[in-house]
């Protein structure tokens, strides 16, 4: 059940770029450096180097091609920073079990590759508390769900609660995403992703 909340939480973080309108800085046509760095966004003027970027698609196998899909990842990008920024804000990861976690993991260490995977711990715990806590899902609602799909393969109770509570989880993500969004100043400089 675990691997499956933690591949919903991707698939809901991809499915989410589709909702956010991309803020783009028309005034610039400069590149700004920083320590030789390309800055692609800024979240409430932080900002996000290109070089983090690559870091970040590093961790996919398909790299994005089209400029849509290249700002698509830096939306995901972006969403994840906002969701580790809120986490650290709420105390993640001074949480005793969070950092039980860690040592969990004992490939753990302080390179920027093992922090991608600390934050990941810490964003999964995040997800459990802040979205999949929040879902119930009726005998009513499996019911229902199983009688409007009959005309398709079986479905079995497990796998239409799973189902229901997939779409919960993602309406419920998107309102949280969606309000932590607001509250922050996104630049994206488009022309800056190559």
């Amino acid at each position: 059940m675990r691997k499956i909340k933690i591949l919903l939480f991707s698939l809901i973080l991809f499915q989410l770029n589709q909702l956010y309108a991309i803020s783009e800085n028309s005034n610039s046509g400069v590149k700004l450096k920083q320590h030789s760095k390309t800055v692609i966004a800024t979240i409430d003027g932080n900002p996000i180097y290109l070089s983090d970027y690559e870091e970040f698609v590093n961790l996919f196998k398909k790299r994005p091609k089209t400029i849509e899909d290249k700002l698509n990842m830096l939306n995901n990008l972006i969403n994840r920073r906002i969701l580790i920024e809120d986490a650290r804000e709420k105390g993640y990861f001074n949480r005793k079990d969070t950092k039980k976690n860690f040592k969990k993991h004992k490939f753990l260490d302080k390179s920027n590759k093992d922090k991608t995977y600390e934050e990941t711990i810490v964003l999964r715990e995040y997800f459990i508390e802040n979205v999949s806590k929040k879902v119930k899902v009726s005998k009513k609602e499996i019911e229902d769900f199983i009688a409007k799909h009959k005309g398709y393969k079986s479905i079995s109770k497990v796998d239409a609660k799973d189902m229901i509570a997939f779409g919960k989880e993602k309406k419920i993500f998107a309102e949280l995403l969606q309000k932590l969004r607001a509250n922050k100043k996104i630049v994206i400089f488009k022309q800056n992703l190559k």
